[in-house]
């Protein structure tokens, strides 16, 4: 049977666990250091796969740096393998505001997947965070041993274009995949407005408004908005609602609850009944501009914003709308720099619309 687009053949996943198996062993010592490795027939029968299974995972372990190949044309486990080490190669998690941005909210919950993932790899990991880097590539990047980038934060289109012709293993995390090589962990988009429309429009609402997210340091609309205005377009030509000359909101256009966008937003003929957010504080400031203008939240108005849980946990219980596991996606990101530079890989994370206490039926219903 073929692999499903964008997931792994069975061939690879199990060359992948075999590995995970036989790093355990050098690692934990059940394979000391300077001892030559099991035969591949040996390791085949014990663990019951193919023979080409175990080359492919000594290989994997040789590109670690796990494994040498010995004057014998055997495989022998490195000495010194159990050390702390980055000579032998480590992940670059590069950010691009202060860390403490991005340790709040969401954010910590894709950091906790990604240092799961790292140690998955068994691979040492390296984090530089300034807001200068959206701009720049570090000077001294050649220098370092990596292994895998993860670029975490907005960067401007020439900077990524720099990090795609490293030909190093390079994820985008949380967000969509931009170039032809990167490989990307972000938000199911798609899925996720047209979930949100169908629910609001089964509670009855007909004029429904969104609003994105302009980044003002990198000066561009934030690509998730991008993918979840267009989406928001075709969910509402599918079930047949109406798409408003200023239906799309630009949320740099209002600071306050009391800006001239969210008056005209809200002053609008037919008038809206719903609002879907590209996220919680989008949202927010829609709620305090309603409450201001006397419109009850959900009585005259709901509000739906994109957000997050962890596990059966929201982190954010407030609005409804779509939710995704961010510590899964984090960890599908980290994940991805076991795969090669190229080709491309997309990880897509489900965004699953779940009713909060801003979300009701359409007034009059």
């Amino acid at each position: 049977m073929p692999a499903r687009r964008g997931r792994p053949s069975r061939s690879r996943a199990l060359f992948r666990d075999v590995a995970d198996q036989l790093r355990e062993r050098i690692v934990s010592g059940q394979w000391p250091h300077g001892m030559p490795a099991p035969s591949v027939l040996a390791v085949a029968r014990e663990l019951n796969v193919g023979r080409q299974v175990v080359r492919s995972a000594y290989r994997a372990l040789e590109q670690e740096n796990h494994l040498i190949v010995g004057a014998n044309r055997r495989y022998q486990v490195k000495r010194g393998v159990g050390g702390l080490t980055l000579t032998k190669g480590m992940i670059l998690e590069v950010m691009t505001n202060p860390l403490p941005l991005f340790l709040v909210g969401e954010n910590v919950e894709i950091q906790r997947g990604i240092m799961h993932a790292a140690g998955k790899l068994y691979l040492p990991m390296m984090l530089v965070h300034d807001n200068a880097l959206r701009e720049c590539v570090p000077e001294d990047l050649a220098d370092l041993p990596i292994k895998g980038l993860l670029l975490f934060g907005h960067f401007k289109a020439p900077v990524l274009k720099r990090y795609e012709a490293l030909r190093v293993p390079t994820v985008l995390v949380d967000r969509p995949p931009e170039g032809k090589f990167m490989h990307a962990a972000a938000v199911d988009n798609e899925g996720g407005v047209r979930a949100s429309i169908k629910r609001l429009a089964e509670l009855g609402h007909r004029d429904i408004a969104f609003v994105r997210f302009w980044l003002s340091g990198a000066n561009m609309i934030d690509p998730d908005s991008e993918e979840r205005v267009k989406a928001f377009r075709a969910a509402l030509k599918e079930f047949n609602l109406p798409l408003h000359e200023n239906a799309v909101a630009t949320s740099l256009a209002f600071t306050n609850p009391d800006s001239a966008t969210l008056r005209n937003l809200f002053n609008s003929r037919p008038r809206y009944t719903a609002v879907l957010a590209t996220d919680a504080g989008k949202a927010q400031i829609v709620a305090d501009a309603a409450h201001k203008l006397g419109l009850r939240v959900p009585r005259d108005l709901s509000i739906a914003a994109f957000g997050g849980m962890s596990g059966a946990k929201k982190t954010r219980s407030e609005f409804g709308g779509p939710r995704t596991d961010f510590y899964e996606l984090g960890r599908r990101a980290g994940l991805l720099l076991h795969e090669p530079a190229s080709p491309q890989r997309v990880e897509r994370i489900p965004a699953v619309w779940e009713d909060g206490t801003t979300v009701g039926p359409c007034p009059g219903r």
